[in-house]
C-alpha cells in the first residue's frame, strides 16, 4: 500500500510540473519599476523559454544568484532563447528598495514587483531564491530553490535540454 501511495504521489507530482501552463499567471498582479501593473502573463514573451527568478532585496544568496547569471545572460540568450524576468517578493517594508537594488546590481534582466505574493501560492514555494523554468510552449520544467555557487551551471543544463 505504501508503494501504491508513493506511486500516485509521484504520478500527480510530474503531471503539475509537465502541465503548467495551465498555471493561472493572470492571477499575479505585477508591478514594474515604473509602477505600471499587468499580469504575470503579459510581461512573459511568447516562444521563448523563459527564468522566473524570484528575489528579495533582503536575500543576499537572491542577488548572487542574479549576479552569477548577469556574468553569463548575453550568451543564453543566444544559445537558449531565454529570457529571465526577476520577480521580487518584497513585502511592502522593503518593497521601497527595490529600484535602488536593481540600479546597483545592474542587472540587465526586466525587474518587476509581485505586490500580493501571489505566485508563493501559485508556484507553491515558501523560500527565496526560487527558480523556475517554463519552456517555449509555457510549460513549468524546472524548479529549484535556495543558490549555491555554481547552480547556474545546473540551470544551464536544464535550459540545453529544452533546445
Amino acid at each position: 500500500m505504501m508503494r501504491f501511495t508513493i506511486a500516485l504521489f509521484v504520478l500527480l507530482f510530474s503531471h503539475h510540473i509537465t502541465t503548467a501552463q495551465n498555471l493561472p499567471l493572470t492571477q499575479i498582479e505585477l508591478k514594474s519599476l515604473t509602477g505600471e501593473r499587468m499580469t504575470m502573463d503579459q510581461v512573459i514573451p511568447k516562444g521563448q523559454n523563459i527564468i522566473l527568478s524570484f528575489w528579495a532585496t533582503w536575500c543576499a544568496p537572491c542577488k548572487k544568484e542574479l549576479d552569477a547569471i548577469t556574468k553569463i545572460y548575453d550568451e543564453w540568450q543566444e544559445q537558449y532563447n531565454v529570457t529571465l524576468l526577476a520577480i521580487s517578493t518584497d513585502d511592502p517594508r522593503t518593497a521601497g528598495r527595490i529600484k535602488s537594488t536593481v540600479a546597483q546590481q545592474k542587472w540587465p534582466f526586466e525587474v518587476y514587483h509581485d505586490t500580493d505574493s501571489k505566485s508563493k501560492q501559485i508556484f507553491n514555494f515558501s523560500s527565496i531564491p526560487f527558480t523556475a523554468v517554463l519552456d517555449a510552449k509555457g510549460n513549468l520544467v524546472y524548479t529549484h530553490v535556495g543558490y549555491q555557487s555554481g547552480d547556474e551551471n545546473k540551470l544551464a543544463e536544464k535550459l540545453a535540454e529544452l533546445q
